[in-house]
């Protein structure tokens, strides 16, 4: 009777999926300007190429928001990523056509986790995910976003930035999106940090940062969060991204 009440509790244990304590950070009166992506949408680029993340170690647990870019490798935060030898499995989560939940799996000699080296708390705060079947990837999202940095788009015709993700707020685990015009973007002093004005929460860690121009979809950032106090961005009660600059950008293509 002991053994069998032993394997039930490690059966339990493993089967379950641990979610973290919400934290929302920003303008509480921007709460009611995010909207739920619907499932039309979630078809195609650029909502279809953003997925849930989760990580399973001894028990499973949501990670936050990861994109899928160039067609071919997985981006999103280095914060989220801790102990990354522990990880034994990664799974990916996103609505397809019929509103139902779908995922990929990939085991842990199918994958490697690239956090960046000089992540501190908000600056390079970039994971790259690379899988060696790529084409699992390319048939369980739908499009994928292109890399650009903020200096070679800051001059052109664009209206608005966006950020979407899988918010702890929302119960239901749908992708939420957040905007707000390309203007009130404000890049820190050192360049490696973007800041603006939406209201995210736990779970949006890692969403892309993305804008559109001539048809295509460019992320520009990995979302970090809260601003950790930032005098740039405080006053403002800015959250924050580490924002693709040229350094970044030459890190992610060489992983």
């Amino acid at each position: 009777m002991k053994k069998s009440l032993i394997l039930i509790c490690i059966f339990y244990s493993t089967a379950l999926v641990v979610k973290s304590g919400n934290i929302c950070t920003g303008d509480s009166t921007l709460k009611n300007n995010r909207r739920i992506v619907n499932i039309e949408e979630m078809q195609s680029a650029p909502f279809g190429a953003i997925a849930q993340l989760y990580r399973t170690k001894v028990l499973t647990k949501v990670l936050g928001t990861v994109s899928f870019v160039n067609d071919s490798f997985l981006l999103g935060s280095a914060h989220y990523i801790q102990a990354k030898k522990l990880i034994n499995k990664i799974t990916l989560k996103r609505k397809n056509e019929t509103d139902k939940t779908i995922e990929v799996t990939f085991k842990k000699d199918e994958f490697e986790i690239i956090p960046n080296i000089n992540h501190n708390v908000i600056r390079f705060d970039f994971t790259v995910i690379k899988v060696k079947n790529i084409r699992k990837l390319q048939e369980f999202f739908k499009g994928s976003f292109n890399l650009a940095t903020y200096n070679s788009l800051e001059s052109l015709p664009i209206d608005s930035v966006h950020l979407t993700g899988y918010p702890y707020d929302d119960s239901l685990s749908r992708l939420i999106e957040k905007a707000s015009n390309f203007s009130t973007l404000k890049v820190g002093s050192d360049k490696e940090i973007i800041g603006y004005p939406m209201f995210s929460c736990s779970g949006d860690s890692g969403a892309p940062l993305w804008v559109k121009y001539n048809d295509k979809y460019y992320l520009i950032g990995v979302h970090h969060g809260g601003n950790e106090g930032n005098l740039d961005f405080t006053r403002l009660q800015y959250n924050v991204a580490s924002v693709i600059s040229d350094t970044s950008l030459g890190w992610i293509l060489k992983q």
